[in-house]
């Protein structure tokens, strides 16, 4: 994660995380002019794409509505801030 500012502890590669949890917090490190993030996600070693209902089908927990509901308010915001900023 580029330009953190702050990771929880016992967060490290290759830790499971569930959506909604907080794996760091926005910064502007390095040669960085504002606080932003690079993020990527990786499964098997190849980039997916977080927004995807592929990884949620692959979630272990239970609450997969909770988590499925979860995606779909992300998805739609993100896609809200996009068409507002284009």
């Amino acid at each position: 994660y580029a330009h953190l500012s702050a990771v929880p502890n016992g967060l490290k590669t290759g830790n499971r995380v569930l959506a909604g949890e907080v794996i760091g917090q926005v910064g502007k490190t390095g040669t960085a002019t504002a606080p932003n993030l690079h993020y990527e996600v990786h499964v098997d070693g190849r980039p997916i794409d977080p927004l995807g209902k592929e990884l949620i089908a692959s979630v272990e927990n239970p609450d997969t509505a909770g988590a499925s509901a979860l995606l779909e308010k992300t998805r739609a915001l993100f896609t809200a801030t996009l068409s507002n900023e284009i």
